[in-house]
């Protein structure tokens, strides 16, 4: 495996903005390279589960993310992948 990559569309995705009241967002992963990993289950997570919910799809290669309430600084998101891991920030606003 060389990187895993966080898009939302298909727009790569090195950090975004939810503000609280947005409707939840499906971001998904890509680990690469493609053929080799195709079948990698991924694992989501964040740094602060009481401001912000992830629900993964049962692929793993999908995630919903809902903000809960604001946070200074926002969370972060990571997504791993046999011992491989990326993050990006969420700011969460008001």
């Amino acid at each position: 495996m060389s990187e895993i990559k966080i898009f939302y569309y298909e727009k790569e995705l090195p950090e975004f903005t939810m503000h609280e009241g947005d409707d939840p967002l499906t971001i998904k992963a890509q680990v690469y390279p493609i053929e080799d990993f195709s079948d990698a289950k991924l694992t989501w997570s964040c740094d602060d589960d009481t401001v912000f919910k992830l629900t993964p799809s049962e692929d793993t290669k999908e995630c919903k993310c809902e903000i809960l309430s604001r946070k200074d600084g926002g969370v972060k998101l990571t997504v791993a992948c046999n011992g491989y891991e990326y993050s990006i920030r969420v700011y969460l606003l008001k």
